[in-house]
């Protein structure tokens, strides 16, 4: 079998990177959701872990500032403004020794589609261990942020750790979360429904369909695996699957389940060196020449990274059928990732993409690869079982790496 190499530094860059992670997760949990989400009174925050905190971040902040939640194409909000959280990096910038890097991601769309409402932001700041709060207005979010052609839009800017302060950002500042809540927004909802009229009926629809794919997909992992094989999760409401992490808690049932360990490396998951994928078949069929065909789209993302780098091991894949309304397992070697993959330079990652033909039933390039059931999936032995540490000597020379690596996440 072939060993696993691991880069040490990178390892320890991306342990870095989800510590911080779970320290905002954590701080959100404790200061705003068991303090203002009705559900979440007072509850512990260590049993609330596996929840999608982005989500009930979003949720709490709806309730408090007398708003719904609407998942509209550019703004979260019923008065059109949007929840963003982002990370004060815990390591100074190498050319400054109290400026910590700070960003606030997705401001801008790829195709360069600003937000439509203003920004209520949370920021995790690891040099405090606290949340800082910012209400930015719709018309400052162009000039403050970063935009390459092709990528998402962010704001960029740095925490003071001597003077406390932040750059860019500092005017917005908002003095507790409940004021952020309330704040007025700067725009009415009437004033960009008719701003975005020229968005097509069509993709609205293709918007739609895809939120309630991944509500169905979430759904029923949560009922046909997570509650079944976990028992930690044996009563969990799951009326509402944007309520939890579905995916971290799907990895940590399948290395239960198949006896390995849940590590979350950078290009693996499991200690066997494999890693957790899901996908989906795409409801709609494909059209040629206006009319329908048999065929589905089916994509399993992010199997190699944006600079051609193949996950390590093989992966255990989990794919939700639109069509069918059923959960699919495959199980892909690590030796046939690359030659199933294309790079999509648009995303900058390389994904596997494929056809389900729904009168065949069949799923083109991954029949081979199908398991009968989850547990044959989970139990399946990985064809990459030693992992190898390795470390570059010349990277002991560079300290910026380390440095630089927790550069905030939103």
């Amino acid at each position: 079998m072939r060993p696993i190499i691991i880069d040490e530094i990178q390892e320890a860059a991306m342990q870095t990177k989800k510590e911080s992670e779970i320290r905002k997760k954590r701080k959100i949990l404790e200061k705003i959701i068991t303090v203002f989400h009705p559900q979440y009174l007072n509850k512990k925050v260590d049993k609330l872990m596996s929840h999608n905190v982005p989500s009930l971040l979003e949720k709490t902040g709806a309730i408090v500032g007398g708003n719904e939640v609407v998942d509209a194409a550019h703004f979260d909000l019923s008065d059109g403004t949007e929840f963003k959280s982002g990370t004060v990096g815990a390591n100074p910038s190498k050319e400054n020794g109290t400026s910590h890097p700070t960003k606030i991601s997705n401001t801008i769309s790829v195709k360069g589609i600003v937000k439509a409402g203003d920004l209520r932001v949370v920021i995790y700041n690891n040099v405090t261990d606290d949340l800082e709060y910012f209400f930015i207005p719709q018309c400052d979010i162009k000039p403050l942020s970063y935009f390459k052609d092709g990528k998402l839009g962010e704001i960029n800017c740095s925490f003071n750790s001597k003077t406390l302060q932040f750059t860019k950002i500092e005017k917005y500042r908002m003095p507790d979360f409940v004021s952020l809540c309330k704040r007025q927004p700067t725009r009415s909802l009437a004033e960009i429904l008719k701003e975005q009229e020229y968005v097509e009926r069509e993709s609205s629809a293709a918007r739609k369909e895809t939120i309630e794919s991944e509500f169905r997909k979430n759904q029923l992992i949560l009922k046909q695996i997570i509650t079944i094989y976990n028992p930690e999760y044996y009563d969990l409401d799951i009326s509402d699957p944007k309520d939890y992490d579905v995916s971290k808690m799907l990895e940590e049932t399948m290395a239960l389940v198949g006896g390995y360990t849940f590590l979350d490396g950078s290009h693996f998951d499991f200690s066997d060196g494999t890693e957790c994928k899901t996908g989906s078949v795409q409801r709609n069929p494909r059209k040629q020449n206006g009319i329908r065909t048999n065929n589905h789209d089916v994509r399993i993302s992010s199997t190699s990274s944006g600079a051609g780098v193949s996950k390590t091991g093989d992966l255990r894949v989990v794919i939700y059928n639109n069509v069918t309304n059923k959960l699919e397992f495959f199980f892909i070697p690590q030796r046939d990732i690359d030659k199933l993959t294309s790079m999509d330079g648009y995303k900058k990652k390389g994904d596997i993409k494929t056809t389900y033909n729904r009168e065949t039933n069949k799923i083109t390039a991954l029949e081979k690869y199908r398991m009968p059931d989850f547990v044959s999936l989970c139990k399946q032995p990985s064809t990459c079982m030693e992992i190898e540490v390795t470390l570059d000597p010349c990277l002991l020379m560079m300290p910026s790496t380390m440095e630089n690596a927790n550069v905030c996440v939103n």
